[in-house]
This record gives C-alpha cells, sequence and structure tokens, in this order.
C-alpha cells in the first residue's frame, strides 16, 4: 500500500470527487514496479495502473519538438482578478467535467497581428502561472490543447506585473499519450487564430 504496509485480504479507500491516491504497489524485484492509482473522476472511481516496465515506458525515445523560435518567447502583462474566478470547462473525458480557476489574464500580442490576446490563467505552486490554449496547429502538427506555464509574475516600481511567455516550453498533457486521461481543455476565450510552431507536438506522429 501507500502506506508501505502490506496487502492481506481486501482494502477499501474513500475519495472525494478529484482526488487521486496512489494506492497499492506490486511486481518487480522491490514490489514497486506497478502502481495501482485510485481516483475520483466527476464522481466515479477510476483505476489507473503505472507499469515502470511496460515497453511503452522502456522504448519511449522522446516527445517530437518544434525547432526553437525566438520570434515566440514574448513578453506578457499579467491582470490579476481580485479573487479567482471558478470556470466551468470540459476535459479529456467527455463524461467528466472540470474547473479552471481563472486568477487573472495575461495580455500580449504576436509577431504579425495587429491585436492583443487575453487568456485566462491559472495559478500554481509559488505563484507560478499556467495557461491552457488552443491554436492553429491543433489536430495537424500538435495535439487538441497544450500548456504553458510561466514564473511567478514580476512587479516593477509602478506596479505593473509582467511575465514572459516562452512557447517554446509549450508541452501536452497526459491526455496526448493515452485516450483514458481526464485532463483539463482550455476555457473558452484561450484560443489563438495564430498557428503556435513551437514546444511539443502531438506526440502519435511518426514522421
Amino acid at each position: 500500500m501507500e502506506t508501505g504496509e502490506p496487502v492481506d485480504g481486501t482494502i477499501t479507500a474513500s475519495l472525494a470527487n478529484e482526488e487521486s491516491l496512489m494506492w497499492v504497489q506490486f511486481g518487480g524485484a522491490d514490489g514497486q514496479q506497478v502502481v495501482v492509482e485510485l481516483a475520483m473522476r466527476a464522481d466515479r472511481y477510476a483505476i489507473r495502473t503505472r507499469d515502470s516496465g511496460s515497453p511503452v515506458l522502456t522504448e519511449f525515445d522522446g516527445v517530437p519538438t518544434f525547432d526553437y523560435n525566438p520570434d515566440l518567447v514574448v513578453e506578457a502583462a499579467y491582470e490579476a482578478y481580485p479573487e479567482p474566478v471558478a470556470v466551468p470547462i470540459g476535459t479529456a473525458n467527455p463524461l467528466v467535467d472540470g474547473v479552471h480557476y481563472s486568477v487573472g489574464e495575461v495580455v500580449f500580442r504576436l509577431p504579425g497581428i495587429d491585436h492583443e490576446y487575453r487568456l485566462h490563467a491559472e495559478e500554481e505552486k509559488l505563484g507560478a502561472l499556467t495557461i491552457t490554449f488552443h491554436d492553429g496547429t491543433n489536430g495537424e502538427s500538435t495535439d487538441e490543447w497544450r500548456k504553458v506555464s510561466t514564473p511567478r509574475p514580476r512587479i516593477d516600481a509602478a506596479g505593473k506585473a509582467t511575465v514572459v511567455l516562452d512557447f517554446n516550453r509549450a508541452i501536452n498533457y497526459p491526455s496526448a499519450f493515452t485516450p483514458y486521461g481526464t485532463c483539463p481543455m482550455p476555457v473558452k476565450n484561450n484560443s489563438l487564430d495564430y498557428r503556435i510552431e513551437a514546444g511539443e507536438k502531438d506526440p502519435m506522429l511518426t514522421d
């Protein structure tokens, strides 16, 4: 079990919605090759197994990426909300609804475009921001959506907050690798009419 105690007989666990528990380990020389996760999503239990000896993992040779594009490293203003806003969203599983806790918006421009973009951001550990977005490459060279994280916003002497959006660091959610993911989709307004040819590509691409 997660506690390190051996399992003898039947064990039970109860979770609240959105909680996960790395529940049981077994297999391999150390008894830890396979980890069984218990999760609660949309008030339904799910079980996931993670096998460190699986060929899917041992033969994994990396995620394809675009070449580095310095034009897609942009400075953005950060406009924080007075309080986080809970925005209902979909997820990679149509049976599971999600919530995006928007803490503010990043405001920026992209090369060759004469209008600005405003994307909702969530706050991560130590004040870092994560932005989940759609763009014009989705379904072609990239998965249906990706995310990019920034360091904690910087505050200048005038009190203005800024972040650096480096789209070369855009990455896939786990749902890009498995049909069983419940990863959050972007909020409705987080769609760019622009091809973000930077960061990670669709991991299922073979060329």
